[in-house]
């Protein structure tokens, strides 16, 4: 636990070292949700069963979920893994895997603090559509969005595995955005798609990981439904974690250490 707290402390003082950059990202990650909040108030009416009011909520809860949850730790380990950087990692006398855990999270914790102001700005925003509303923050809400930020942590993980097999997994890499951003309820609420897209979506952890607590958070799931949804994630959670470790060995004889 010591080495733990000290890896934390260590990467999230990295992340206050380059708080104009962090900033930055911040905003990068909240523009897709604030866009399509827009658009959806443009109407000046309710869409797809939503009101006014509970877009609001939707997306406001949304960037809030987003800004804990994600994960896009593969970018970071596919650099190293190309530029052997890896190999000061292999040398440390602590997990590969809980560092990268940690670094994730640190840099979470930042992202979130860097979001508050802005969510703030938001509801004052929005003030008059969200007088009287009530949103769910109760212990379900909670754990659904840490485990969300596992199955995001572990399914990014996994997915860098890729990283020592091929040249250059950047295609790769962007290729996951796409079902990721529409199945995760980032773009729209996933009850908005197409039927058959409702159905993939919950087959598939991207659900699991920003949908599940917004639509928590906002009443959309509630009682048996929010405990299969929690049931669910601890399975991707489990799966992920168990791709990593079966894809592990062999990508660590893959790796040459080509670049140091």
């Amino acid at each position: 636990m010591r080495q733990a707290s000290a890896v934390f402390r260590t990467y999230l003082q990295e992340s206050i070292a380059y708080r104009a950059q962090a900033f930055i990202w911040a905003f990068t990650d909240i523009v897709g949700g604030a866009m399509m909040l827009l658009v959806f108030l443009s109407t000046g009416k309710g869409v797809a069963g939503f009101s006014p009011r509970e877009i609001v909520v939707y997306y406001l809860s949304l960037m809030a979920v987003e800004g804990f949850v994600t994960c896009h730790m593969q970018w970071e380990i596919g650099t190293e893994v190309k530029d052997g950087a890896f190999s000061t990692f292999l040398i440390r006398p602590f997990s590969w895997y809980w560092t990268t855990v940690l670094r994730n999270l640190s840099w979470r914790f930042m992202r979130l603090s860097l979001f508050l102001p802005v969510l703030c700005v938001f509801v004052v925003s929005y003030w008059s559509l969200l007088q009287g509303t009530s949103v769910n923050l109760g212990w379900e809400f909670w754990l659904s969005m840490f485990l969300g930020h596992f199955v995001s942590v572990n399914i990014t993980i996994a997915m860098a595995m890729i990283a020592f097999f091929v040249e250059d997994a950047s295609a790769i890499f962007e290729s996951y955005y796409m079902p990721m951003l529409f199945l995760s309820g980032q773009i729209f609420p996933v009850s908005m798609l197409p039927g058959w897209a409702q159905t993939l979506s919950k087959f598939l952890p991207f659900y699991y990981t920003t949908a599940l607590p917004a639509e928590i958070a906002t009443g959309k799931v509630a009682g048996a439904s929010a405990w299969g949804g929690l049931a669910v994630q601890v399975v991707w959670v489990g799966v992920a974690y168990l791709v990593y470790r079966a894809v592990w060995p062999s990508a660590l004889r893959r790796y040459s250490g080509t670049g140091m």
